[in-house]
């Protein structure tokens, strides 16, 4: 009897968790482009990624192969210059999910438009690239073990703020040094105020050594990367599953989308910086 009280309990709480939403008075589906596209900057190169969807009705549902939209002309304009986004599919390194895709060596016009076509919608976004120099002030490493005797590393770094409104990326990277073989180990986010007076960003963090079961001395591959403000806003606006909000109540109510005309969405820009060496 218990076991079946339990059951109906559980039953009638999924079942008050259940909303319905009537779309009567809601406004005719008017579709939409849906872009999200950046350009990745390193040394004299652009690679340029784009992923390219559509809106779909409130009351139809939600299918992943109908919203994307792999027929679309994408370019990008910059000076008296222009390159297409070619149809492509994948992850570029840094975890980005695109279907277009370009590279092209970098001119001197800072100014980048982006236009997104596709049965008769028009889509599109202006960004003016401001160049950054990312570099290390300070960087040092200190070792140390964790609570089961493993050894762990603690990174402290300083590092000169760029100033392009957004936070700055620091992946790590733990490899052989003299040879092509890294693994990945971590990343860590420099916040974009800075923490002491001489406008440099300081702090620590700690990672680990994945060949430490080898004769070699630990060396670690650390990468700067700074994004413009329009990827915070882009970060902003996506559902985290990890940090507990509903994917209905977004951290940022009313994305600021520099993206318009038929469409919404971002188009940003991020610097890398040179990769450092360094080993304990």
């Amino acid at each position: 009897m218990k076991k079946a009280l339990i059951v109906i309990s559980s039953l009638l709480l999924l079942a008050a968790c259940e909303q319905a939403v009537d779309t009567d008075g809601w406004p005719a589906h008017e579709e939409k482009l849906v872009v999200a596209a950046y350009l990745h900057l390193e040394h004299d190169s652009i690679f340029a990624y784009a992923r390219v969807g559509r809106t779909l009705p409130l009351g139809e549902k939600f299918d992943l192969q109908k919203a994307m939209v792999n027929d679309a002309e994408v370019i990008v304009d910059n000076g008296n210059r222009s390159f297409p986004m070619s149809r492509a599919q994948g992850f570029d390194p840094y975890d980005f999910d695109f279907n277009y895709a370009a590279v092209a060596a970098r001119g001197t016009d800072d100014r980048f438009t982006l236009t997104v076509s596709q049965g008769g919608n028009t889509a599109g976004a202006a960004i003016d690239v401001r160049s950054v120099v990312l570099k290390f002030d300070t960087l040092w490493l200190e070792r140390g073990f964790n609570d089961f005797g493993y050894p762990i590393y603690i990174v402290h770094y300083r590092i000169p703020a760029p100033g392009i409104g957004s936070d700055v990326e620091c992946r790590i990277e733990s490899g052989i040094q003299g040879t092509s073989t890294w693994q990945d180990v971590g990343s860590f986010t420099l916040p974009s105020q800075t923490n002491r007076p001489d406008g440099l960003l300081e702090g620590s963090t700690t990672t680990w050594d994945p060949w430490s079961g080898t004769p070699k001395r630990p060396t670690f591959r650390l990468t700067l990367i700074a994004h413009n403000r329009a990827y915070q806003n882009y970060i902003n606006s996506r559902w985290d599953w990890s940090g507990g909000d509903s994917p209905f109540d977004p951290p940022q109510k009313n994305p600021p989308f520099n993206v318009t005309g038929d469409g919404i969405g971002f188009f940003w820009y991020e610097f890398v910086g040179e990769p450092v060496e360094i080993q304990y």
